[in-house]
């Protein structure tokens, strides 16, 4: 059967939300999973279906940072949780020093980020 990368999305994205990850999160986490499939990645073989409730409380923190690179502890929580975080930091060096390297480390799927 095929099915359509908008099909994948819509259907990862409800899942994401039927197990409590919050909007933008669950949006974030079904486009990655379906990118990351799309590009021969085995993005389903690498999340557990259906997906696990975030785990709360769950506080990312700052282990390293200099100009160019910078390391969050996730403290165990999915890759979904704190993913964009971890892009978002990328994004704000990179403009600065246009390179940057950010790794989301202690996460669930590490593979995915």
């Amino acid at each position: 059967m095929k099915v359509s990368r908008n099909e994948m999305i819509a259907a990862l994205s409800r899942a994401y939300e039927g197990a409590g990850h919050h909007i933008g999160d669950y949006e974030d986490a079904a486009q990655m999973v379906a990118w990351s499939h799309m590009c021969g990645l085995g993005g389903f073989d690498r999340i557990a279906l259906p997906p696990v409730a975030p785990k709360g409380g769950a506080t990312p923190r700052l282990v390293f940072e200099n100009d160019d690179i910078a390391v969050i502890d996730a403290g165990g929580a999915d890759v979904c949780e704190h993913g964009s975080l971890a892009a978002h930091l990328a994004f704000s060096k990179a403009q600065k020093s246009d390179f940057a390297i950010v790794e989301l480390a202690n996460c669930r799927y590490p593979d995915l980020t």
